[in-house]
């Protein structure tokens, strides 16, 4: 069984800890696992994609181990991703893709610089509302004008989970063999502490659920290996119309589509200005 823990409402108070500790230091640690489960691309980004107009420049921001870096081959796009994981980063480089390390708040783009860009995955890993929107302004800063972007993030209403509020913890159990000679390695690494300014961020509620990956999206299924350890990642999980609602907050983007796709919320968006 699965472990959605909910965050109480003072966990938020301190949310670039929170992503510090339950984003970042996570991904970092889990990333050779993660990255073995994620290997194939969801049918709308691909077709996303492989629709854009030949020749496009595209950015993938939070691009993890380039697993949409290899698409829009038919059109001969050019794909450049980053991300805010070194550790992803240099997978994604061990496989020849175009990558940088690059925080989502502070792109090291020029403004307007791409026809398209995507980001999968990674709006619902900021931890406050005021971040959230921080990180799709800058999705729309490096557009250009005609340009698309596309936004995916995980929805609160799925099938297989059952969320009691929208700001959770995900667990993610380390297998063994992909777990580094390293204290953080252990369990106890990410167990909620009473240690100040950080146990505003580890308090939280329990509630079980199954564990719903699938190899069918990309996902390896759930296996009998040993896990080295469980690491607790930061969700805000959203609802129906509220990534719409988010991205008309920017001015310079006028929404096209919005649909559920793979348990997550999705948009697609054009930057008009």
């Amino acid at each position: 069984m699965r472990k959605i823990l909910s965050l109480m409402a003072s966990g938020l108070r301190f949310p670039e800890a929170v992503e510090d500790k339950h984003v970042h230091q996570v991904y970092n640690e889990i990333a050779p696992h993660f990255s073995e489960t994620r290997y194939k691309p969801w049918p709308r980004v691909a077709s996303f994609l492989d629709n854009l107009p030949p020749h496009s420049l595209v950015a993938d921001i939070g691009c993890g181990n380039g697993k949409y870096l290899g698409c829009g081959i038919s059109n001969s796009i050019y794909l450049h991703g980053s991300d805010r994981c070194q550790e992803l980063v240099e997978i994604a480089r061990k496989k020849k893709h175009d990558v940088c390390l690059g925080d989502n708040l502070c792109l090291p783009y020029h403004d307007g610089c791409f026809d398209a860009v995507i980001s999968i995955a990674v709006i619902h890993h900021f931890a406050s509302e005021v971040r959230r929107l921080m990180a799709v302004q800058e999705l729309a800063r490096v557009l250009r004008v005609g340009g698309q972007l596309l936004i995916y993030v995980w929805a609160m209403e799925q099938k297989k989970k059952k969320f009691d509020q929208q700001d959770v913890f995900v667990p993610w159990h380390l297998q063994q063999q992909f777990a580094k000679c390293s204290k953080s390695t252990q369990t106890e690494s990410f167990k909620p502490a009473n240690e100040s300014p950080m146990d505003q961020t580890d308090s939280f509620l329990g509630t079980e659920q199954k564990d719903c990956r699938d190899s069918s999206n990309g996902h390896s299924k759930k296996s009998d290996t040993p896990f080295a350890g469980s690491f607790h990642r930061y969700y805000h999980v959203f609802k129906e119309g509220e990534l719409p609602d988010l991205v008309s907050q920017i001015s310079q983007l006028v929404i096209l589509d919005s649909y559920y796709d793979h348990e997550n919320w999705c948009v697609v968006a054009e930057r008009k200005s």
